[in-house]
């Protein structure tokens, strides 16, 4: 028959058993934690490592462009197209629309029609100003 100071003890024990128990998941709940962060932390240092050096890539094909830009080798339309120039994507697409739609316009009027004169001053204008982006942009770069 059980007394009821084995029956404290026994409550004690367990007690203790259930403190040690909780301790080791805590402790094992704070490794698992540590682990998670650390591989976050060391993935998250990996994808800038690799932005870094795609941006380090970019700069150096821009400013390789530049080069040629600034020497006449290579026309703003073209630095623009080729995609390694940024900020001047807007202008290039607006440009590649209105030649599209002079050339559709070529088919059906001669050349002095108002619609043609007006999509040439369009397009003027608009290699005007890719032109002077690419500029301003070249002059940062270099």
């Amino acid at each position: 028959m059980e007394t009821k100071s084995d029956s404290e003890q026994r409550s004690i024990q367990n007690s203790g058993s259930v403190l040690r128990l909780r301790r080791l998941v805590g402790s094992a709940v704070v490794v698992v934690s540590v682990g998670i962060a650390s591989y976050a932390a060391g993935f998250a240092i990996a994808k800038q490592e690799s932005d870094s050096k795609a941006n380090i890539q970019q700069l150096k094909l821009q400013a390789k462009l530049c080069r040629k830009f600034n020497r006449g080798e290579v026309e703003a339309e073209d630095a623009a197209a080729g995609g390694k120039i940024s900020g001047v994507h807007d202008i290039l697409a607006d440009l590649q629309t209105v030649q599209v739609e002079l050339a559709k316009k070529r088919l059906v009027f001669v050349e002095e029609q108002p619609t043609i004169v007006k999509l040439k001053s369009q397009e003027a204008a608009l290699k005007s100003l890719l032109k002077q982006r690419i500029n301003g942009i070249c002059n940062v770069v270099n």
